[in-house]
C-alpha cells in the first residue's frame, strides 16, 4: 500500500544536511522535481559503484525514504528500500531487482508490530503472505500465485476464524472501476465561464482520504491551476460516492489517494 502523508512546514536555512558534497532536488507529492514553495520533501543522492545512493527527507528533517537507483534519473530501484512517516515511523521495507518488487516485503504498524509480509517474484505478490492485528495476534493468511490470490484464511482478534472476509490485500478502489469513476466526474464537471473566456486549461489534483469505511474526508488541493479550476475540481469530487477502503492483511485501512482532473478545450 501507498500511504502518503502531506506537511506544509518551510525548510530553513539552519538543516543539518545542507553543505553535503550531494546532488539534491526537490520533490512534490507525484514524485517530480519541484520548487521549494511546492515540494513535500527533498532528495539527495550520491553517485556509488553500484548506482545512486537516495536518501529523501521530510521537510521536518525527518527521513523519508532511502534506497539505491541504478539509473541516475530515479526510476529503476535496486536492494532494499524502506520508507517513513513524517513522525519518524517505519512504513515499508520492501525488496526490489531490476525495477521490480523481488524477495521480502513488509509494512508497519506506527509501534513497529509488523502489520503484513510476504515474498514478491518479478513484481507480483507470489507463495504465503501473512497479515497481523496491532497487538501481534494473526489476522489473516493468503496464498499468491503471480499476483493473484489463489487461498486465504481470516481470523477476528480472538483468534476465531472469520468467513466474512475475503481479501487479503488491496488498494481503495471506486466501487465500480476508475473508467466508471471517470464517466462519473465528466457527467458532473462544469467548465468556468471564467476560465473559458480567459482560455485557462490546466490539470489540477485533488487528494483526500479514504476511510476504513470507505467515506472521502479531508478533501484538499494538492496541485492547483485556477481558482475557478481549482473550485469546480473541489466542488465534483465532494460528490464522489463511497468508495471500497483499502485492505491490509484482511483489514480495512486509511489511506491517501490523488485525483488528477484535466481541464481541456
Amino acid at each position: 500500500m501507498k500511504n502518503t502523508f502531506l506537511i506544509t512546514l518551510i525548510i530553513s536555512c539552519a538543516y543539518p544536511f545542507i553543505g553535503f558534497s550531494q546532488d539534491s532536488t526537490y520533490i512534490d507529492d507525484l514524485a517530480k522535481e519541484t520548487s521549494i514553495q511546492h515540494a513535500t520533501y527533498i532528495r539527495y543522492k550520491t553517485k556509488t559503484d553500484s548506482g545512486w545512493k537516495v536518501t529523501d527527507y521530510w521537510l521536518n528533517h525527518k527521513v523519508q525514504m532511502t534506497g539505491l537507483f541504478v539509473d541516475d534519473s530515479c526510476h529503476t530501484k535496486q536492494g532494499e528500500f524502506n520508507t517513513y512517516d513524517t513522525s519518524g515511523n517505519h512504513i515499508t521495507r520492501i525488496m526490489y531487482y531490476r525495477g521490480k518488487t523481488e524477495g521480502k516485503e513488509t509494512y508497519y504498524y506506527d509501534n513497529k508490530q509488523i502489520r503484513v509480509e510476504g515474498n514478491n517474484k518479478a513484481g507480483e505478490h507470489d507463495g504465503e503472505w501473512i497479515g497481523y492485528f496491532k497487538d501481534g495476534k494473526l489476522s489473516g493468511k493468503a496464498v499468491y500465485e503471480k499476483g493473484k490470490q489463489v487461498s486465504a484464511t481470516f481470523f477476528d482478534e480472538n483468534g476465531n476464524q472469520d468467513h466474512s472476509k475475503t481479501v487479503f490485500q488491496r488498494e481503495a478502489v471506486y466501487p465500480s472501476g476508475t473508467a466508471s469513476l471517470y464517466q462519473f466526474l465528466g457527467q458532473k464537471l462544469k467548465y468556468p465561464n471564467k476560465a473559458v473566456r480567459n482560455n485557462i486549461q490546466g490539470r489540477v489534483v485533488v487528494q483526500f482520504k479514504v476511510t476504513e469505511e470507505g467515506k472521502l474526508t479531508d478533501i484538499r488541493l494538492n496541485t492547483s491551476v485556477e481558482k475557478t479550476l481549482d473550485a469546480e475540481a473541489l466542488r465534483v469530487v465532494r460528490m464522489i460516492p463511497d468508495w471500497e477502503p483499502a485492505i491490509i492483511g484482511g483489514i480495512p485501512t486509511y489511506s491517501y489517494f490523488k485525483l488528477p482532473i484535466d481541464f481541456k478545450f
